[in-house]
């Protein structure tokens, strides 16, 4: 082992402290370089900015002389207006090219208009033919089914007059006259149609609603008759109601016979519902009104 010597100790350690201190100088001399390259790199940048926008209006390079500033200000205007020309040039080649697109897409359009609007108007006329034939043939059906309903209405309102006739003569009346008159028309209250200008059409309406009418008299009549097994009261009361009556009547029978007077038969008169007594009681088994003499 090596003796100690403070003297050798001493002398490492201030040539140590010296290096250290040389060192730390020389990094601070490295560290203001390094800021100094980091606000030349930031200018730098700055000028490569406005160099590429076109704005030199500031000079940053003050260490330059006025005559390279001018040289290089004029030189960038000259390229501006370089680039200005190219680009007025393609302008004018565009607006020449969209000219040209506009005036071949108004040609493709008014074509297109064109057959548009002729396909539109053939499409216009078929549906209105086809309109037409439709509205045709509904009016043509619409016609044959009045004309049927019509002729029906009529072979109906024909046969109901003669099963009416058939029964009249069968029970011993005179039968009404074919087709109605003016004048029944107006005592029965249904309107006055003229008695040369009536259809046949309103002729079979006015019969339909005739039988109607007789059809519900029919039914209150049966019911008054006690058809039904409702109407056995109704038919005891009307017995009671006309068994004095007809006792009645054979009283001034027998007295006409007796005093020999002229006496002139009749059969009675129609009631108001267009029935007479002899329909009103067509029971075998009831008692019926007979004819009497005056």
């Amino acid at each position: 082992m090596m003796p100690y010597d403070h003297e050798y100790d001493g002398a490492d350690i201030a040539r140590l402290w010296n290096l250290v201190t040389e060192f730390s100088e020389q990094l601070n001399q490295i560290k203001n370089l390094v800021a100094s390259l980091q606000a030349q790199a930031h200018d730098l940048k700055m000028q490569a900015l406005h160099s590429e926008t076109g704005f030199v209006l500031r000079r940053f390079n003050t260490n330059m002389s006025k005559e390279s500033f001018e040289t290089e200000v004029s030189r960038m205007n000259g390229m501006l207006a370089e680039e200005n020309q190219s680009l007025q040039h393609d302008n004018k080649q565009l607006s020449l090219l969209l000219k040209e697109y506009e005036q071949t897409l108004e040609s493709v359009m008014g074509r297109f208009r064109s057959r548009a609007h002729e396909a539109q108007i053939h499409e216009l006329s078929i549906t209105r033919h086809y309109e037409r034939l439709v509205l045709s043939r509904e009016t043509a059906d619409l016609t044959q089914e009045l004309a049927n309903a019509t002729n029906a209405s009529l072979v109906m309102s024909r046969l109901s007059s003669s099963l009416r006739a058939a029964l009249r003569l069968e029970g011993g009346e005179e039968p009404e006259s074919e087709g109605p008159r003016s004048e029944d028309l107006l005592d029965e209250g249904r309107g006055y149609k003229g008695p040369d200008t009536e259809t046949e059409v309103d002729w079979a309406l006015e019969r339909e609603c005739e039988l109607v009418r007789l059809e519900k008299e029919n039914e209150e009549l049966r019911r008054m008759l006690g058809v039904g097994a409702e109407g056995l009261q109704e038919r005891i009361a009307a017995k009671q109601i006309i068994a004095p009556r007809n006792a009645h009547l054979e009283l001034r029978k027998n007295r006409r016979r007796v005093t020999g007077s002229s006496s002139i038969g009749f059969g009675l008169q129609r009631s108001s519902s267009g029935w007479s007594e002899r329909e009103q009681w067509p029971e075998s088994g009831q008692e019926q009104p007979r004819q009497f003499q005056m």
